[in-house]
């Protein structure tokens, strides 16, 4: 196996000199975000030494399964190489650690989301063994399921306002509406939208601050 090339100046100042403050990594694929977040994830492994269990205190996560498997990978390399540096307590440490990487918390957001939901899954009244779904198709077409059950079932307990809705248009356009309200439910407040009069009056107030931002634009226009 070849030795893990150095770090850069600027990898060495995020990885190790500043291991310990709030900072945001910027670059184009491929130019080592993951080596220098793995480094950095080791080097404040090995900050507090005396810590018990720091591998439990530790998390790092990724958008996707294989950068998470790759920074994982990293880890285990970076430990491998200075316990093999390494003496005495030293040593037998890191090799702990080296064992226990595998059960270190290196996911993708979303399996740390469900681990957690998972570990409390009474409180969150969800049934423990629910799975991830990672399908975009398999995921926009159960929510369209849902949402068609949802106002169906609304339908036949016969709330006034939905049938209002349907006798204004049809089923079809309500049920994408309801599809579209979730896709954008985290968006937006819809405790804002209750009130149809204060919708309107904001909605106002906004295509004038554009009318007048644009009318200013053409006057400066020469």
């Amino acid at each position: 196996m070849n030795p893990t090339p150095p770090l850069t100046a600027a990898q060495h100042r995020a990885a190790v000199e500043r291991s310990g403050d709030n900072l945001a990594l910027r670059s184009g694929a491929g130019c080592g975000k993951t080596f220098v977040l793995a480094r950095r994830f080791t080097e404040l492994l090995m900050r507090d030494p005396g810590a018990a269990d720091p591998l439990s205190r530790l998390v790092a996560l990724t958008f996707t399964d294989k950068a998470a498997l790759e920074m994982a990978q990293r880890v285990r390399r970076f430990l491998s190489e200075t316990a093999a540096r390494a003496k005495g307590d030293d040593r037998r440490r890191l090799l702990e650690w080296l064992e226990g990487v595998d059960e270190a918390r290196v996911s993708t957001i979303h399996s740390f989301c469900a681990a957690l939901l998972r570990g409390a899954a009474v409180e969150a009244g969800i049934d423990p063994a629910f799975t991830v779904c990672s399908d975009e198709l398999l995921s926009a077409q159960m929510s369209a399921e849902a949402a068609e059950q949802a106002v169906i079932e609304a339908i036949e307990q016969q709330q006034e306002d939905v049938a209002a809705l349907v006798l204004r248009g049809s089923l079809d356009p309500l049920i994408q509406r309801v599809c579209t309200l979730v896709e954008k439910r985290t968006a937006a407040d819809l405790a804002d939208y209750g009130n149809p009069q204060a919708t309107l009056r904001r909605w106002g107030e906004l295509v004038e601050q554009q009318r007048e931002q644009a009318t200013s634009e053409l006057q400066a226009d020469q």
